[in-house]
């Protein structure tokens, strides 16, 4: 068997004592890898516990585990049949099995030894393990879902705020129209989020800081646009010299004549859509003029170097960030005492409970001293996907740790498939660590080439696609990355094609639909063992083409891709959550009696309450003569029915509102109606999150909760498909024989933009700080009806839709790579 061409370079990732960061693209066998480095190190470690594994997901960890005591399952059993690709893996597991004998830890039959968690799990633990002083092991029931404990807290803010005439509140409120909706729906995504935005409490406060790191940021742009220009800048400066003065140079932003000099160099250059003008000035000359046509990179640094071309905060709308971030602190306060209150806690609690469990700075806490000396090694699997407040966790554990002590970090990742900014994730924090390392350590950066999954003909196209679509340099400021080229596995088959584009006008979904139609139905017919992945940018892409192929009869797996209020048993189970919370609820009453369990008819529905609008559906199912009215079939269903409605009605308040649920319709026989086995399983589905969201929540609230969850996506498999519909951050790590991506074209709706905005440096990055030692940049957004406009914000606005876009671009790379032929 043929090495790949990058085999030292992953046996070189297997050296014990040293630390590595490995940049893995797609298809590299990024995971076999991490699970070889794992083995390597446990085969020589005192305890299985001094090797530390952490993901990302559940998922991955429980994939990791299983791949790891697969090895020593192969390697006690000396099996033979081993692929030849997993024979260095069968050699480590096999020193692992000599180090389980000799220290006794008996792990092929005791594998809950092996440390392979989650980065949540991790947080959870350490901050359990923290005293009670500390505020660790203080915390509460973790819940899932703390957007009802965030909207509380916010409403409660609002309303205090209107009662003690709180300024802060009264201003906020004033901004957003006088909208109480928006303010608590705002305020509350904020909490949702606030890790990111607590350190930065008291930023506003100081303007000249402020003002600094505007002028420090523009100066980097202004810096990267030169550069850009190569060979060229000299001439460009030359041909708009006059548009700074002889003490301005146009690369210095501390003077605000020099940004205004480029504000008139961008209308010189860029129409008002900032687009290039047809004619540029002749003093540029035909190779300036084509060296910038060609630098997208130029033209939109330009484009939000115009914005300000009279840098700074105005006094007023820095009196309102700074209101803001008041009305932020009285929420989190809130949303403290909530969790108090309700003994139960959240995500973003468990981790800031952990790094605070590991002590401040240079005094590491009793836990993390304890930590240290049985911890050697850790390595982190998708390391690209770590957030602000992450990678400060791995700081903090590694703070004391130095190269050439025996203690590593091993860390895998592809900062190409950096997807998930929407859960904070910063590929930021990847670059740092590449360039300035981790704490005190400075790992070594691989790179693997070789790209197992795909033939070579689609690695070509890999290769001569992305690099147009990636920019040409990354730049640590957005979070942008360049393409890094990969290589097919040696004696791999060539494949029959690579990439086919099919164009439509725009809007034309049907006949997309079409083809995505043809081209399942022709790949089935001839791979009838392959896989097909249907992968879009947001559900909505993919309905059409999903209720397409279910007309069809064609077998399709559609995961999280149905809405659950699509299935009958949650209509159900609906229809008695909000009947039970609110007896005013007509509808749901009416589809209570409407259901199988008692299935009355539409005649038999209209004579019991089209006269009485007033009523309540329950009062007029106690009045005997209105009941009289109907017909003997519906007088014999409403016997049997309306005495288990009425023992519900008695147990309001005594059950937990899962419980409530679920004992009604047990008792008015709901599943008899539902015995599909996927039936039952939505069922259960969704009364298991129905408890999760109704967690120390008032039963007031729950029809807007249980509206809330019929409405959420859930997954629907079917066996024996060979045909998925998902998102394409669903098919992170997956991989299919043919992949087709429709709705590229289309766009996914933006939400509302949030009430702060705010942009930070790069982690571990100063190139931003000014004087005062402020490094934030923060605006909130203008008045929609006021129609004002704030510079400052549109700048910060237009960074985030960058660092958004560049986002767009990996993720179509991610979508492209999980094809095999």
């Amino acid at each position: 068997m043929t090495e790949p061409i990058d085999q030292a370079v992953r046996e070189r990732a297997l050296h014990p004592e040293r630390s590595f960061i490995v940049q893995a693209p797609a298809g590299s066998g990024k995971t076999e890898i991490l699970v070889q480095r794992y083995l390597r190190l446990l085969g020589r470690e005192a305890e299985p516990d001094a090797v530390l594994a952490i993901t990302f997901t559940r998922k991955a960890a429980a994939e990791m585990r299983e791949r790891v005591a697969r090895s020593l399952r192969e390697a006690a059993s000396d099996s033979g049949d081993v692929p030849p690709h997993r024979q260095r893996s069968l050699e480590l597991a096999r020193r692992v099995l000599e180090q389980s004998g000799k220290r006794g830890w008996d792990l092929p039959d005791n594998p809950a030894r092996l440390r392979i968690i989650t980065i949540d799990s991790l947080g959870s633990w350490l901050a359990a393990s923290s005293p009670v002083s500390s505020g660790g092991g203080a915390l509460g029931s973790l819940r899932a879902d703390a957007v009802p404990l965030y909207e509380t807290a916010a409403r409660m803010l609002l309303n205090d705020g209107i009662r003690l005439g709180d300024e802060d509140v009264q201003t906020l409120l004033r901004h957003l129209d006088g909208s109480g909706q928006q303010f608590t729906e705002l305020v509350a995504r904020m909490l949702a989020k606030r890790e990111q935005w607590l350190p930065l409490l008291g930023a506003g406060d100081n303007a000249a800081a402020l003002n600094a790191a505007l002028r420090n940021l523009a100066g980097r742009e202004i810096g990267r646009m030169l550069q850009s220009l190569g060979n060229h800048r000299g001439k460009f400066e030359k041909a708009f010299a006059d548009y700074w003065t002889t003490a301005d140079e146009p690369d210095d932003p501390s003077n605000p004549d020099a940004l205004a000099g480029w504000g008139r160099a961008a209308n010189d250059l860029l129409t008002l859509k900032n687009e290039w003008r047809v004619r540029f000035k002749k003093e540029l000359g035909e190779k300036l003029e084509r060296a910038l046509r060609e630098s997208g990179e130029f033209q939109e640094r330009l484009s939000r170097l115009r914005i300000l071309e009279s840098p700074g905060y105005e006094a007023a709308r820095l009196q309102l960030v700074q209101s803001v971030m008041r009305v932020l602190r009285g929420a989190f306060a809130q949303l403290k005492v909530l969790f108090a209150q309700r003994r139960e806690t959240d995500y973003t609690e468990v981790s800031q409970a952990a790094l605070k469990a590991l002590g401040h700075g240079d005094r590491p806490s009793l836990l993390a001293e304890r930590l240290d000396t049985r911890l050697r090694h850790i390595l982190v699997d998708e390391f690209q996907d770590t957030s602000r407040t992450q990678l400060d966790l791995l700081q903090q554990m590694t703070r004391e740790w130095q190269d050439g002590d025996g203690r590593t970090v091993f860390m895998v990742g592809d900062p190409m498939q950096s997807i998930y900014g929407f859960r904070e994730a910063d590929v930021r924090g990847y670059l740092r660590v590449c360039e300035h390392g981790l704490a005190a350590l400075r790992p070594e950066l691989l790179r693997l080439t070789v790209n197992f999954r795909s033939t070579p003909k689609l690695v070509d196209w890999f290769n001569t696609v992305f690099p147009r679509v990636f920019p040409a340099q990354g730049d640590a400021l957005l979070g942008t990355v360049a393409y890094t080229p990969c290589k097919p596995a040696p004696e791999a088959k060539p494949g029959n094609a690579a990439a086919r584009l099919h164009y439509f006008r725009k809007g034309d979904h049907e006949s997309e639909v079409a083809i995505v139609e043809q081209i399942v139905r022709t790949t089935l017919e001839n791979r009838p063992d392959g896989t097909i992945g249907i992968l879009v940018r947001s559900r909505t892409h993919g309905e059409e083409v999903s209720n397409a192929l279910g007309r069809t009869g064609i077998p399709v797996n559609r995961t999280e891709f149905e809405r659950r209020k699509r299935f009958s048993v949650v209509q159900d189970l609906a229809a008695i959550a909000r009947a039970l919370a609110q007896l005013s609820d007509r509808i749901a009453w009416l589809a209570v009696l409407r259901a199988p369990w008692c299935g009355l008819t539409l005649k038999d529905l209209h004579a019991l309450c089209h006269d009485a609008p007033g009523d309540t559906v329950w009062d007029l199912l106690r009045d005997a003569g209105r009941v009289g009215r109907l017909s003997s079939d519906a007088r014999e269903r409403l016997a049997r029915v309306v005495p288990v409605l009425e023992r519900a009605l008695r147990l309001r308040g005594q059950l937990d509102f899962r419980s409530w649920v679920e004992g009604t319709w047990l008792a008015l026989g709901g599943p008899a109606g539902n015995s599909d086995e996927n039936c039952l399983r939505h069922a259960a589905e969704f009364l298991d999150s129905l408890a999760e969201t109704s967690q120390g929540s008032q039963i007031d609230n729950a029809v807007a909760r249980t509206l809330k969850l019929t409405d959420e996506f859930v997954s629907n498999p079917e066996t024996g498909a060979r045909v998925q519909i998902l998102t394409m951050h669903k098919a992170k790590g997956l991989e299919f024989d043919t992949v087709i991506l429709p709705g590229l074209g289309r766009d996914i709706r933006g939400g509302r933009a949030p009430v702060l905005r705010w942009w930070q440096p790069p982690p571990g990055e100063s190139w931003l700080a000014a004087e005062e030692g402020a490094a934030t940049l923060l605006a909130v957004p203008p008045s929609r009806r006021k129609q004002d406009t704030d510079p400052v914000y549109e700048y910060l606005d237009k960074l985030e839709k960058a660092r958004e876009d560049a986002e767009r671009r990996r993720l179509l790379y991610v979508a492209a790579t999980r094809a095999r032929t």
